[in-house]
């Protein structure tokens, strides 16, 4: 992806446009399907080609030690989600996301978001729907203090806030299938499908590593991409 030298934001068009830059150019993507409403495309436009999900692990900052929920949770059951896998779900701004308070997560919340998910499979991937959802907030200055991993590019952004750009407020989106791509005790690797209210769907990786007591989202340069359906991956939604 190229690199912008235009910090106005493009209000005329903000279907082509990732809702922030990153200091320097670069494209901060793991927010980007977070913030899913500046990146969805009109209905029938074509799909930019993107890369396939990759899960090499060199690539990610190295996971804290074990430890125990930074919460209280107990670790709990280490199988890992699948078909079947029900969930109860809750409104986090338009976006139903999935809860479950005593065992899997949210456990707390810091300056308004959600977090402390259990130390196993299910609980990853509750982090990162929840995650998923803050699209519909607008708080990427908090995303980043209290949800990221520490690494350079939590670091960067820290030290220089990236530049926005319009969003259309009018498009929604919900989470709608899952795939588990790996999972090791520290560092679990997620597809998260979402659909927008516009009939566009789009699915990227997440990678989140446990970290301090919890599962915090490591920042990569990852593309989200567009698909036809979710044909590969579990069906899992609220809305």
């Amino acid at each position: 992806m190229s690199e912008s030298t235009d910090p106005t934001p493009k209000a005329e068009n903000p279907f082509t446009k990732p809702w922030f830059l990153a200091s320097g150019g670069v494209v901060v993507v793991i927010i980007v399907l977070a913030l899913v409403y500046a990146l969805l495309p009109p209905v029938g436009a074509a799909p930019n080609a993107q890369p396939t999900p990759r899960t090499d692990k060199s690539s990610v900052a190295p996971s804290a030690a074990p430890g125990d929920s930074v919460c209280g949770l107990p670790e709990g059951e280490q199988t890992i989600p699948g078909p079947g896998l029900t969930s109860k779900w809750e409104l986090n701004g338009k976006t139903a996301v999935p809860v479950d308070s005593s065992k899997v997560g949210p456990g707390r919340s810091l300056d308004g978001l959600r977090t402390c998910f259990a130390h196993n499979p299910t609980g990853a991937l509750y982090a990162a729907a929840n995650f998923v959802s803050y699209g519909t907030e607008g708080k990427p200055d908090i995303l980043f203090k209290h949800l990221a991993a520490d690494g350079p590019a939590r670091d960067r952004y820290l030290s220089n806030p990236p530049t926005f750009s319009a969003r259309d407020d009018s498009l929604s989106m919900q989470i709608a299938a899952f795939r588990v791509v790996s999972y090791t005790e520290n560092l679990a690797v997620l597809e998260i499908g979402v659909a927008g209210s516009n009939g566009v769907k789009l699915s990227a990786p997440y990678t989140v590593t446990w970290e301090k007591g919890d599962w915090k989202v490591v920042v990569t340069e990852t593309q989200p991409k567009q698909v036809e359906s979710f044909t590969n991956m579990v069906t899992w939604a609220g809305a």
